[in-house]
């Protein structure tokens, strides 16, 4: 059971504990914003590093994880990190939900960490003919620096949950290169 993921580290038993403290840390890290240099779209394919799993025999794709990635005011001038596409090796691959939250930045060195939430559903086939549907939880904290207006170097961890159990932790890096919003495809 190869399993296809991108995202980083911190949070089952992080995730009950956020859930305590996220509605009295949300209003303050919602406040937190990127330097304005991280502001516009970006394209970044995920180079997996070192997976540590949670059960012996559970293994993870070597294909490669495109994101496509917007960070940009909405409506109310809130800013937001939208994933617009995911590319995990040849398949576009529709996520159920993304979330990220600014857990803080630095303007003058432009440096930031991000804790994001990706949830989506995998498919595998058994005889190429019968399809077998997998839940995929990934919780990531990336650590983020502008290397110059044009490339962002990402690097952190992820831990994976497959059908609602612990699958494995994996660190990974990457470095996403500035694209315009039109040679971005909106889901």
């Amino acid at each position: 059971m190869a399993l296809i993921a991108a995202v980083s580290t911190a949070v089952f038993a992080q995730q009950r504990a956020s859930a305590r403290d996220s509605e009295r840390k949300s209003d303050a890290a919602a406040s937190i914003r990127l330097p304005s240099d991280f502001v516009g779209c970006w394209k970044g394919t995920i180079q997996g590093d070192a997976f540590t799993p949670a059960t012996p025999g559970n293994t993870i794709s070597k294909d490669p994880t495109t994101y496509e990635l917007c960070y940009r005011a909405d409506a109310d001038g809130n800013y937001r990190l939208d994933l617009l596409k995911l590319v995990i090796g040849a398949t576009v691959t529709r996520p159920e939900r993304f979330d990220s939250q600014v857990l803080a930045a630095d303007y003058r060195t432009g440096t930031a960490e991000i804790r994001s939430h990706l949830v989506l559903i995998q498919t595998r086939y058994v005889l190429w003919a019968v399809p077998i549907h997998f839940h995929v939880d990934v919780a990531a904290v990336e650590d983020c620096r502008l290397r110059n207006r044009a490339v962002i170097f990402m690097r952190g961890t992820q831990l994976i949950a497959v059908d609602g159990k612990k699958y494995g932790e994996q660190t990974f890096h990457a470095d996403f290169r500035r694209v315009s919003l039109s040679s971005v495809s909106e889901r």
